[in-house]
């Protein structure tokens, strides 16, 4: 021990230290069957390096890395390697690694060092020895991790230079368009925005995988990526082979493999997949993605639902605000109802309401012959305080979207006066009586725009789903907050329909022909299939879905 304080106090050779430390800690657990000492060992040895070794940086190349200085590091010798994210008068300097920023200063006197710093191009990797020290009270920087400290250089490298005419530089503003960030990926990369989506995505799979293995005993299976055609579903990518006439198709999803995996007798099956479809891009959707499938055997929905519930308790990430478990429940008719949509956005209320009965003998002859046809109805929803942010513009784009995409007429928007009345196209061929039981019903106030559709129930329903997310868009374009960025909602959606009709009047499923039926709904596969429900579900943004699989050969056959 006396030998190993020596050393430490004479600060030598730091490789010689660290091996003195590990024999050590083994001596002490042969003795003790425990290493209780090594800490404090090591803690006097970080204290005496000159470079203050750092089990973040894991590395003898360098001390620190350059989001880690803070004002107790004042007085220590470091050693950083990091990015120039820039530099001034060669005097001036930021180093940026993955995990932070730090100032660096060189004095004057130092003219190799100054000429040294002005010639390398920003985006080298370089290297920094010197002194931390404190920054002038003027120049702190509290919006800085780092911005109580700067290190005073005594040595810098160039490692590796930077050509001159980037093609972009990294900052956190003005970025490039994304065309150009994609084709040099390698510098959008060191985008902090890029480093922390990585990471956290490497964060969260970890803890999933620690919650799936250690708390419920799942297995980890890694299913083949080039497979055969499965049809149905999305396009596939077609991979040739070197045989005549014989091509692989990149799967869609591991679904042949996981039921490989269950009837082979792995109960509880998880798999990071990448899944390949090839159709057209969507926001939220990618010709190739990675998604968590799980697999169980005997279990129930509400099983499957608790171990989602608690798995994304579990591995949520602990800077977002924290979501609590059970989720929520809608059935699909509710969410349709309420929201328009499957997968409803309930971070904001402006819910849906059928007004069919306030139009019938409302004195707009338009409104109560459309209203006559079996399978109509009228449906309609409040945006608070909108009618300064819904001009004339934003109305004629939503008429477009409802003769284009959903076959109505159009799209009823009233503003509600101070007289508590409607003003709008329609607006004047209604009674006053329905005018104030739709505002009463609705609970609009003067100052709020009232939207409403009239036609079949589905093409409405459809229409203002998508119109009440357009319409917050609009809202939350012009400063005004109506879905909190940190909330996340998750919910479930029940009881999905297991059948729908192509325009031919064909029976096809509405999820995939492997659903299983709902117990209690059966027997409607051979009476009236489309009353029967499934058991799948949905959260609020479609990341989360389950399905009970079909297992038995005889409900699979319908007569259609």
């Amino acid at each position: 021990m006396t030998t190993l304080l020596q050393l430490l106090s004479g600060r030598r050779n730091i490789m010689k230290a660290t091996r003195i430390i590990s024999k050590t800690a083994e001596y002490m657990k042969r003795q003790s069957g425990s290493c209780t000492q090594l800490p404090a060992l090591t803690q006097l040895y970080r204290q005496k390096s000159p470079f203050c070794m750092c089990h973040t940086v894991g590395s003898s190349l360098k001390s620190h890395t350059c989001g880690e200085l803070r004002a107790h590091h004042v007085g220590q010798k470091v050693k950083l390697r990091g990015f120039l994210q820039y530099q001034r008068m060669g005097k001036f300097a930021v180093l940026r690694d993955a995990f932070g920023k730090t100032q660096v200063l060189i004095n004057d006197e130092d003219t190799s060092l100054v000429k040294l710093l002005s010639s390398t191009t920003f985006e080298s990797y370089v290297e920094v020895m010197g002194i931390v020290c404190h920054r002038p009270d003027s120049q702190l920087n509290r919006m800085m991790p780092t911005g109580e400290i700067e290190v005073l250089a005594s040595n810098y490298q160039v490692l590796s230079k930077a050509r001159q005419d980037l093609p972009f530089l990294i900052r956190d503003f003005n970025k490039p368009n994304e065309q150009l960030r994609l084709k040099y990926r390698y510098l959008d990369l060191r985008h902090s925005e890029l480093q922390n989506n990585l990471r956290l995505k490497s964060q969260v799979a970890k803890k999933m995988r620690d919650y799936l293995q250690d708390k419920e005993g799942f297995v980890e299976i890694t299913t083949p990526t080039l497979s055969v055609n499965t049809p149905g579903g999305a396009q596939e990518f077609v991979v040739p082979s070197r045989h005549p006439g014989k091509f692989y198709s990149l799967v869609q999803s591991p679904q042949t493999y996981k039921q490989l995996a269950m009837i082979g007798g792995f109960d509880k099956y998880f798999q990071f997949a990448v899944c390949y479809r090839d159709e057209g891009a969507k926001h939220d959707r990618q010709p190739e993605f990675m998604q968590v499938d799980l697999e169980m055997t005997d279990v129930t929905m509400r099983e499957v639902q608790h171990l989602t519930e608690n798995l994304l308790v579990f591995s949520w990430p602990t800077h977002l605000a924290a979501i609590c478990s059970p989720f929520p429940v809608l059935t699909y008719n509710e969410a349709m109802s309420s929201y328009g949509v499957d997968k409803p956005d309930t971070r904001f209320d402006w819910k849906l309401q059928d007004v069919t009965h306030h139009l019938h003998k409302c004195g707009a002859t338009v409104l109560e012959n459309i209203l006559t046809l079996p399978g109509n109805s009228a449906h309609a929803f409040v945006i608070p305080g909108g009618q300064l942010q819904v001009t004339k513009k934003v109305v004629a784009s939503w008429e477009n979207l409802a003769r284009t995409q959903h076959n109505l007429l159009g799209v009823s928007v009233f503003y509600i006066c101070e007289d508590l009345t409607l003003k709008g196209a329609v607006s004047k061929k209604m009674s006053a009586i329905s005018q104030r039981e739709l505002i009463q019903t609705l609970g609009a106030v003067m100052g709020d725009i009232l939207v409403m559709a009239v036609g079949p129930t589905n093409d409405v329903l459809g229409l203002l789903g998508k119109l009440r997310l357009l319409a917050a868009k609009t809202m939350e374009e012009s400063g005004i907050i109506v879905r909190h960025p940190e909330h996340f909602n998750f919910l479930w959606v029940v009881d999905f329909p297991l059948f729908t009709k192509d325009d031919k009047g064909n029976v096809l499923p509405a999820h995939h022909p492997f659903t299983l039926p709902r117990e209690d709904d059966t027997h409607y596969l051979y009476t009236d299939p489309f009353k029967a429900l499934t058991d799948s579900l949905l959260n609020c943004v479609e990341q989360i879905a389950y399905v009970m699989l079909l297992h038995f050969l005889r409900q699979w056959r319908v007569d259609a």
